[in-house]
């Protein structure tokens, strides 16, 4: 039991993280009916999908996630009406350019397939039919990738339960064309099977580091394949007014639903009794009861090590946290323009393109 003091306040459920993911669950429990609480840490809400005025004022940066991409094929949005709470997407005609060094030109990536497919045929018809044989498949397997992003994490410890779903799901996967290989396959080994042209591979591999991803880490292959597969079928679409209205719409909601928002509340521990979530304690020592369940969507380590404690949970998986390692840092550049971006060639497909990668010249 964890010793504390008495509550101030209690409610029916407590979110930690206002970022768009703990929004998310907030709003749903407030659907049902919960009287709920989200806790931040932070100034304000947003987290990964941020916007700031962080060079001068006017200008507002998408501090860390930009192009609306994945979120295509959440159903989020539609259940929860998020148009009429402010949320709304622009959907540019060229979803994505990559631009290469000594005049060598760029590929786009259109709402069109037949256009996305002329500009890979500048640098190789071989691949320009790898790229169209591949989305046909995506195109097979939609359903069930979409079912699978939005299908609630499985209970490892209920393995009767769950066992034959997923032996289901994976075999479905592997018969549709080697997925399940893949999922493991790294940005270079899945670019150099599939493509011949070294600029092809330069513009599908760029999705790797886009989230962090080196050449080599497992995993790279999938994500390459998921975030252009998804890019050419939704589009890159882009948050009107930054990224950051995505979850204002999301508090709107959730406050229409009489649920409340905290910022600058950083949790210091949750408070357990009897192997119960009962409560959490903020830093600057107040305790905020709960009377059915607390949500966090802090990274595993800070809430299984830090706001529960270790001596509360299995060591196996206190072991398994502590093994974690974080992924490589990256480095970013903000910047307040007088003027769009001029390119020396392709000008007026770029200067349309929702986002543009730069490759560097080799030496």
């Amino acid at each position: 039991m964890t010793t504390a003091n008495s509550p101030s306040v209690y409610y029916d459920a407590l979110v930690i993280g206002a970022g768009h993911n703990g929004l998310t669950c907030a709003c749903y429990l407030a659907k049902a009916g919960l009287r709920v609480l989200v806790l931040e840490d932070y100034i304000s809400i947003g987290g990964m999908t941020l916007t700031e005025e962080i060079t001068l004022p006017g200008f507002k940066s998408d501090v860390h996630a930009f192009g609306y991409s994945l979120a295509t094929l959440s159903p989020v949005p539609d259940e929860l009406d998020l148009k009429t709470h402010g949320f709304e997407l622009i959907h540019p005609e060229v979803s994505l350019s990559h631009l290469f060094p000594n005049n060598h030109g760029h590929i786009s990536m259109y709402k069109s397939m037949e256009k996305t497919l002329d500009s890979i045929r500048k640098y190789s018809d071989r691949d320009a039919g790898s790229w169209k044989k591949m989305f046909d498949e995506y195109l097979t397997d939609r359903d069930l990738i979409v079912s699978m992003l939005n299908t609630p994490p499985v209970n490892q410890g209920d393995t009767k339960s769950t066992s034959m779903e997923n032996d289901t799901k994976f075999e479905a996967l592997e018969l549709a064309g080697d997925k399940y290989r893949r999922q493991t396959q790294s940005m270079r080994s899945w670019c150099n099977e599939n493509f011949e042209s070294d600029e092809v591979k330069a513009m599908f591999g760029s999705f790797a580091p886009f989230v962090g991803l080196s050449p080599d880490d497992a995993g790279g292959g999938e994500l390459c394949y998921l975030f252009s597969s998804i890019i050419q079928d939704g589009g890159n679409n882009v948050v009107k007014g930054g990224f950051v209205n995505l979850p204002i719409a999301l508090a709107n909601y959730l406050q229409s639903k009489g649920g409340q928002i905290m910022t600058s509340s950083r949790v210091k521990k949750i408070i357990l009794e009897n192997s119960r979530a009962v409560g959490v304690e903020l830093i600057n020592g107040k305790v905020i009861g709960t009377r059915k369940l607390i949500s966090s969507s802090t990274d595993p380590s800070t809430l299984i090590l830090n706001l529960i404690g270790e001596e509360y949970v299995d060591s196996h998986l206190a072991s398994c946290i502590k093994r974690m390692e974080w992924g490589d840092a990256i480095f970013g550049i903000y910047l307040a323009l007088n003027g769009p971006l001029e390119y020396k060639s392709g000008q007026e497909i770029l200067s349309k393109s929702a986002q543009v990668h730069i490759s560097e010249a080799g030496s």
